[in-house]
């Protein structure tokens, strides 16, 4: 999903969709914390007014990745610095509220610098063998 018409209701649509593929694939009991994670993440993009937002999000019978990718200056000036890890006050707060979701909800996460921004993504569940 490539989103470069940011707006008000930019973080429901994400969270709603993500929710509709973990349940489609059958494994509902993982879509509550998947479609919490991608709601911290995407708002957080979404504050930091990207030129555009790019979400994937896949699933098997037992696992979740979702990977959220912003471009722009302000993308990539965040891409340098791990959430949490903001310079002020509320930013601060929020930012350590999402490094504490993601080490609580996720079985793993991490971020990625790219050359016109970054990508934060998450797993939840165990991870299917190919």
């Amino acid at each position: 999903m490539v989103l470069d018409r940011i707006g008000p209701g930019t973080v429901a649509e994400t969270r709603l969709a993500v929710r509709e593929l973990v349940r489609h694939a059958g494994i509902g009991d993982l879509a509550d914390s998947a479609a919490l994670l991608t709601t911290e993440l995407v708002a957080d993009a979404v504050a930091r007014e990207p030129d555009a937002l790019i979400v994937y999000a896949e699933c098997d019978r037992r696992h979740v990745r979702v990977e959220v990718g912003e471009t722009g200056e302000a993308a990539s000036t965040a891409a340098r610095r791990a959430p949490g890890s903001v310079a002020h006050g509320e930013a601060r707060t929020a930012g350590a509220l999402r490094s504490r979701l993601l080490d609580e909800l996720a079985d793993g996460w991490g971020s990625i610098r790219t050359g016109d921004g970054g990508i934060v993504w998450f797993d939840v569940g165990i991870r299917t063998s190919v």
